[in-house]
């Protein structure tokens, strides 16, 4: 569980993004990448948080991606299952929801030994919790009722089978984008410690981190200090504006041109190698 209340983590989550990492490129990259690559990149940090909007998009368009990569075709169906409501009950429902939908799980694997699934979480406004998913079985609907109301007590199911893929998984993940906003889902999920989907295993595949570049000692910097840093690379290296880049720092060419501007009036242009001169003016 967590050590922090979600006050508290709220609060440190206003500053997810608010200070700044300088990445360098590897020296073990190949040559390719070594000329094609900018060689330093500008980037936020970030908390990571459950309860942070900002990580959790960029989290779940990760995990989108995962699942467009998988191997869902128009045999897989879409799911609804939701639990019975209980009012001002709402994280009992949550573990019921959750120990049920398991349950449910084992039965199925032990029926279609090939099962898997990706389903997501969603607390609606009335306070009701239910599942929205994908898997890779055919069951029928009454089976499916009966199956739900025998585990959980509750009856209200829906099934449709996939016809676009791609369609499918998007419709799913507007769900995970919605909770984004939704405060009162975000902070049930962060208290009791529940992740907003699951997935059978291996479906996500996970790939290793591919990163050509490289962060020094962890440092982290704010506006002012960023700004000292990188006039201090321009100024011990022969670095040009083009081997610097940022997709996130808001107006980032022209922080680098006022940079190089400064540089270039703090030091007599008998200093500035022609290739440098000619990487600068071009």
């Amino acid at each position: 569980m967590h050590t922090k209340s979600y006050s508290e983590h709220l609060r440190e989550a206003e500053y997810c993004g608010m200070r700044w990492r300088i990445l360098k490129l590897s020296p073990l990259c190949d040559e390719h990448s070594a000329e094609t690559l900018p060689k330093i990149r500008i980037v936020r940090t970030r908390c990571n948080s459950k309860a942070c909007p900002r990580c959790q998009l960029l989290y779940y368009r990760k995990i989108r991606k995962a699942l467009r990569l998988a191997s869902i075709d128009n045999q897989w169906r879409m799911f609804t299952l939701t639990g019975i409501h209980h009012p001002n009950e709402e994280d009992q429902d949550l573990q019921n929801l959750e120990s049920n939908f398991r349950e449910l799980r084992k039965k199925l694997k032990r029926k279609y030994p090939k099962f898997q699934y990706f389903a997501v979480k969603e607390l609606s406004p009335d306070g009701n919790w239910h599942y929205h998913g994908l898997w890779n079985i055919y069951i029928e609907f009454n089976e499916l009722v009966k199956l739900w109301k025998e585990i959980s007590g509750a009856h209200r199911v829906w099934l449709s089978k996939v016809r676009r893929p791609l369609s499918a998984i998007n419709y799913i993940f507007k769900y995970c984008f919605k909770s984004i906003n939704n405060k009162r889902e975000l902070r049930a999920l962060y208290e009791n410690d529940k992740r907003k989907f699951s997935s059978s295993k291996g479906l996500l595949t996970r790939h290793k981190n591919k990163s050509l570049y490289t962060s020094e000692y962890g440092l982290t910097y704010s506006v002012d200090e960023l700004k000292e840093e990188l006039y201090n690379v321009i100024h011990n290296s022969d670095i040009t504006l083009g081997d610097f880049a940022s997709d996130d720092y808001p107006y980032f060419e022209d922080l680098m041109l006022n940079l190089y501007d400064k540089f270039i009036d703090e030091h007599p242009p008998n200093l500035f190698s022609p290739e440098r001169l000619t990487s600068f003016a071009g």
